[in-house]
């Protein structure tokens, strides 16, 4: 297996419209072909429904963390029946909580194997 960077749309186009002897038909219908991946990827990603309720779980979450000691994710949800009573597993809980430690919201400590979090001040 290769460390190659993957060729993308707009840079096989891009190769073509340089390197190649096309008409110039074909060379404006690729440029027109590269606006419009241009294009597309500069629209902003609407969120989903699950990625909304998401940043609201997130919120509920951050709200009763301690910032003074760490807690486990079964900690944590024991103070939030709320979210309990929506039927999800500790798994759906604690990838919240590490997309918070990766936003830098949350500490994570891992004490002999087991992981603790707690709010950044």
């Amino acid at each position: 297996m290769t460390n190659e960077k993957k060729i993308t749309n707009k840079s096989a186009l891009q190769y073509v419209i340089e390197k190649c002897e096309i008409p110039q038909e074909v060379k404006e219908k690729l440029e027109k072909m590269i606006e419009q991946l241009d294009k597309k990827a500069s629209t902003p990603k609407k969120l989903t429904k699950e990625q909304e309720n998401n940043i609201v779980y997130k919120q509920q979450i951050l709200e009763v963390m301690s910032t003074e000691e760490g807690e486990t994710v079964t900690d944590i949800m024991k103070k939030l029946p709320a979210l309990q009573e929506l039927g999800y597993q500790n798994q759906k809980w604690s990838a919240l909580i590490t997309q918070l430690v990766k936003e830098d919201k949350v500490e994570k400590t891992v004490v002999k194997g087991k992981s603790y979090f707690r709010k950044m001040m």
